[in-house]
């Protein structure tokens, strides 16, 4: 898969798209843009914060607790050749475009299910997830 996101800025209204496309083929595969009022973005976009994550959802049980019991699992989720585009250039996602870089659970237990089979800082990883812990 492709994914690319777009911002663009108005005078009035700014929007966000968000375009997923097929990896080998780059056909479109579906679109959806969100517009917002008052121009929340600055027109650099210094003020704009893009995460990215490989996460399996999980809906919490009674309680509140995550489940990481089920069996559930994810092997070999991949992103590769990451970039960032601007209107003035682009560039491989590595060290310099990358403010924090972490691995997130509850508990060590449940962070164990999590797995980082393979990275490059930080335009590729490979990540598994398994939910087996007892």
């Amino acid at each position: 898969m492709y994914l690319h996101i777009q911002i663009a800025n108005t005078t009035s209204t700014d929007s966000v798209t968000i375009n997923l496309r097929d990896g080998n083929t780059f056909a479109a595969l579906g679109s959806r843009t969100v517009g917002f009022t008052a121009n929340p973005f600055n027109a650099t976009l210094s003020n704009v914060n893009i995460f990215r994550q490989i996460t399996i959802a999980q809906h919490l049980g009674p309680g509140g607790t995550l489940n990481t019991n089920t069996g559930t699992h994810m092997a070999n989720a991949r992103f590769s050749n990451a970039f960032l585009y601007s209107p003035s250039g682009y560039w491989l996602w590595g060290i310099n475009q990358t403010n924090d870089v972490y691995r997130k659970a509850p508990t060590t237990a449940q962070l164990a299910t999590v797995t980082v089979n393979s990275l490059i800082n930080w335009s590729a990883e490979n990540i598994t997830i398994r939910f087996n812990v007892p």
